[in-house]
């Protein structure tokens, strides 16, 4: 299955995508700066783009799994585009000192940024288990009109 179905699953995939962010852009972090595997792997020209594209994926995966909003998503895919598109860009033009380039393009903290946004989308959804059609306990309906008054976004999971 492509969606989440569970609030389980909700919390693992948030927790997929904040391993995601740290791991690529922070697992050393200095202050506001920070390098991580992307950084690391920046060294190896070819490797880091092959390591951004797949962690970017996996972030816009996890994004659609746990239904973030589209606009979050498009903004996910224009950063890890960016970030992607100006480490690979480099290649051809700076030849030798790449490897050096490579890692200044990773001052660029996209899949942070984007792990940061998904979070953040996650956080201000409540997800309901079961279907919209489904009888609704009184409780329930009073926690989602809260919700709602408090500009929540409602997904339900069923």
């Amino acid at each position: 299955m492509l969606h989440v179905r569970s609030l389980k699953d909700v919390e693992r995939a948030r927790g997929a995508i904040a391993r995601i962010g740290k791991l690529s852009d922070n697992v050393i972090g200095i202050g506001p700066f920070g390098i991580g595997i992307d950084g690391i792997l920046a060294w190896v020209p070819g490797l880091g783009d092959v390591y951004s594209i797949a962690a970017g994926g996996m972030l816009l995966l996890m994004g659609v799994r746990t239904r973030a909003p589209l606009h979050n998503l498009i903004q996910v895919g224009a950063i890890i585009g960016l970030r992607t598109g100006i480490g690979a860009a480099a290649i051809p033009f700076l030849g030798p000192i790449y490897p050096i380039s490579g890692a200044l393009v990773d001052l660029f903290r996209g899949h942070k940024m984007s792990a940061e946004l998904l979070i953040k989308a996650i956080d201000k959804t409540v997800y309901v288990e079961g279907r919209k059609s489904d009888p609704m306990r009184p409780e329930l309906a009073e926690q989602l009109a809260a919700a709602r008054s408090k500009g929540a976004r409602i997904v339900y999971l069923g």
